[in-house]
């Protein structure tokens, strides 16, 4: 068995994608853990007749990757469908702040499937926060939010990202309910964000203690 980390790194997944594609001792990947680097390496597997299998890379477009590339947890559309679901009959909310990074294809791909799900069963989008643009303030942003009438936070970001999520909960106080995509299923949510993150639901397809 080979081991390999590419940090996260588009470039270096890509490199060692080229590495085992190349090496005849390799029957088969079980990686990467991002959906951007899943995306980006699975060109280099397929072109070496490679299959990839990652664990954790829930993009909807990892469907569209090609022949070699699988995932073993379900896509973004289901998370988020479920997360609606929530939003509308659990919470009785309807207007949600979106906030994402639109610099990650997992975190387009959650805002975009949550905010579709939301609108087709009755609710709405009323504000949405790209939190790579430049100037991005996490307090104006929230007040903005809540300006608008929103009732809902929900928070479609990364691990990557984290320091926001807890920023947004930070300023938000539990005053607004939140609702969040699976990557922010971590310890550090709750060992940061304290009594700021109680309440908060994350839509996850496993739990930590069923291993």
């Amino acid at each position: 068995m080979l081991l390999f980390d590419d940090r996260g790194e588009i470039e270096k997944a890509q490199a060692i994608a080229a590495d085992l594609v190349a090496n005849p001792e390799v029957l088969g990947v079980v990686g990467h853990y991002s959906s951007d680097t899943t995306l980006k390496a699975s060109e280099v597997y397929a072109s070496g007749g490679l299959p990839v299998i990652s664990p954790t890379s829930t993009a909807v477009k990892i469907a569209e990757a090609g022949d070699f590339v699988f995932r073993t947890e379900p896509s973004d559309r289901l998370a988020a469908a479920t997360l609606a679901r929530h939003t509308l009959n659990a919470l009785k909310k309807k207007k949600a702040a979106v906030f994402y990074n639109s610099e990650s294809t997992y975190s387009r791909s959650v805002k975009s499937e949550f905010t579709t799900e939301l609108l087709s069963n009755g609710g709405e989008v009323v504000a949405e926060f790209d939190t790579a643009e430049p100037g991005f303030s996490v307090s104006n942003a929230v007040k903005a939010a809540k300006a608008k009438g929103t009732d809902v936070i929900m928070l479609g970001l990364t691990l990557g990202t984290i320091d926001i999520p807890i920023q947004v909960m930070a300023v938000n106080q539990t005053d607004l309910p939140i609702v969040a995509s699976d990557s922010l299923y971590s310890p550090r949510v709750l060992e940061v964000g304290r009594d700021n993150a109680v309440g908060m639901t994350i839509a996850v397809p496993w739990h930590t203690l069923s291993h």
